[in-house]
């Protein structure tokens, strides 16, 4: 069901930029670590991220990759991060 909705936002929102993929990547990962990012935090971080600089840019197109983001966050970092208050990447 989780997944279901993240697709259904995914194409409601449209397609995005790579700081954007970066948001909707990470609600992904919490998933399959067995977390809830709720759908509010997910657009709150979309919105966020939709006029990156160019620099911002550069780097969320080389960090938006699934297997970069699961090389440098493990579950347990996910889990520990939205358990202090942590939440999807905004500025």
């Amino acid at each position: 069901m989780a997944r279901a909705l993240l697709l259904a936002i995914v194409v409601l929102t449209g397609c995005g930029n790579p700081c954007q993929d970066i948001c909707v990547e990470m609600s992904r990962y919490a998933d399959d670590c067995g977390l809830t990012v709720d759908r509010d935090a997910l657009l709150t971080c979309r919105d966020a991220q939709a006029e990156p600089t160019e620099d911002e840019l550069g780097a969320c197109q080389e960090w938006s990759d699934p297997d970069t983001i699961r090389e440098w966050w493990s579950c347990e970092d996910l889990a520990e991060n939205y358990e202090n208050g942590g939440s999807l990447p905004a500025r």
